[in-house]
């Protein structure tokens, strides 16, 4: 049983560990369980999701400024926590920021150094084997500070409508492929949050004055930066605006849909959700019309069914138009694993795909699950928002004593 003791909550084994999850005063205390039933946690200290085996690591055990490393699935440290900013792994690599040198440093998963930068960047993950590196031109004294309060991607993100920043790209052995030069300037603050600039497909969405187009990951220029706004390639296609409407162009920059679209969604199986005329509705891998434009809203197919909203309600569909679950939902997610998030009434739950409901309705927000595990929040009177709750995919839950 997922549950322990009723104060104990674990997720799925990988490798041979789970993450645990214990009550204790004011919240949940993270550790690792392996599959001989011990556990084992860490004082003072948390730890992020695993990713190339290996999880960033905070503590606070031997002073009160937050020190930071990574540790692997058998609890072992990389290296001792130290006065830096880590990012977490992606293809076998991370970038450290050493806040006394002021620089960024690129790592292996054995925490040897790959490459020092004389500068401190924010960055990006690695993705078809290059990962961007950010820099403000006029501002080199803001990104330093942002490291030291912490918090740098959330940080970086609101200074992006107010600071020039330029963008390059390194290989995972820390060599630039593409110098940093081009802008990495949004139109706006939402648009902070919007802009990719991972390569996908082997293609890198770049900006130059206030135009988009695309370089190659070998630093050639494949479509020219003459689009108002662009998006990463999925399938051999990207979505591309001119004039508010948006349309669709290959790598060659030879256009593939019309533009005559107003928004536009992508599924992992290449089916596209598109908006047309203020109503929404579907293209399969073809780029033929699998569902009629007909709905209010739509969210992306995910695990062949897709949430579409109708007649003011939320439903389900598969591929064909069948109805899976019926539009009686004020809201509903995509298929994550086999269960949606549902809303009702203003709260939140989750449900599978026969629409048995594995958690009731009555959260403010429900968070993807993580090595198995989902956290609950709910309005308390310490907060407008708070972790309540630690849910498995059976539906078990482990609650604070509020």
């Amino acid at each position: 049983m997922p549950l322990l003791n009723n104060d104990k909550i674990y997720g799925k084994f990988i490798d041979g560990v789970a993450v645990i999850y214990k009550k204790r005063e004011n919240g949940f205390q993270k550790g690792l369980l392996f599959e001989d039933g011990t556990e084992k946690y860490f004082p003072k200290c948390d730890f992020d999701n695993f990713s190339c085996g290996l999880a960033v690591f905070w503590s606070w055990e031997k002073t009160e400024t937050e020190r930071m490393s990574y540790i692997n699935r058998k609890g072992e440290l990389l290296f001792e926590p130290k006065n830096i900013a880590a990012s977490e792994f992606s293809e076998d690599r991370a970038f450290i920021y050493d806040i006394d040198k002021n620089i960024t440093v690129l790592i292996n998963t054995t925490g040897n150094v790959v490459k020092e930068f004389d500068e401190i960047y924010d960055t990006g993950l690695f993705s078809d084997g290059v990962a961007s590196v950010r820099l403000f031109e006029d501002k080199r004294e803001a990104m330093a500070e942002i490291v030291k309060e912490g918090h740098i991607i959330s940080k970086i993100h609101e200074a992006f409508p107010r600071h020039t920043i330029k963008v390059g790209y390194v290989n995972r052995n820390g060599e630039f492929v593409v110098p940093l030069g081009y802008e990495y300037a949004p139109r706006d603050e939402m648009d902070a949050f919007n802009i990719d600039s991972d390569c996908y497909e082997g293609m890198i969405l770049v900006r130059s004055g206030d135009k988009f187009g695309f370089i190659t990951k070998e630093n050639i220029l494949a479509v020219p930066c003459v689009y108002d706004f662009g998006y990463h390639f999925h399938n051999g296609m990207a979505a591309v605006e001119i004039n508010k409407k948006i349309g669709f162009i290959d790598k060659h920059n030879n256009i593939i849909l019309p533009f005559e679209y107003e928004s536009f969604g992508w599924s992992k199986d290449g089916i596209i959700g598109l908006k047309k005329n203020n109503v929404y509705g579907f293209l399969d891998e073809q780029r033929n019309e699998m569902l009629p434009f007909e709905y209010e809203e739509v969210n992306c197919f995910s695990e062949g069914i897709a949430a579409v909203k109708k007649n003011g309600k939320w439903g389900a569909i598969d591929r064909r138009g069948n109805i899976i679950l019926p539009f009686e939902f004020n809201y509903l997610t995509g298929f994550h694993d086999g269960l949606i998030e549902f809303r009702r009434n203003d709260k939140l739950g989750l449900m599978n795909r026969e629409g048995k409901v594995i958690i009731p309705e009555g959260y403010l927000q429900i968070d993807y699950f993580e090595e198995g595990i989902c956290k609950l929040w709910q309005r308390t009177s310490k907060s407008d928002a708070d972790i309540v709750a630690l849910a498995d995919r059976e539906g078990n839950l482990l609650r604070l004593d509020l």
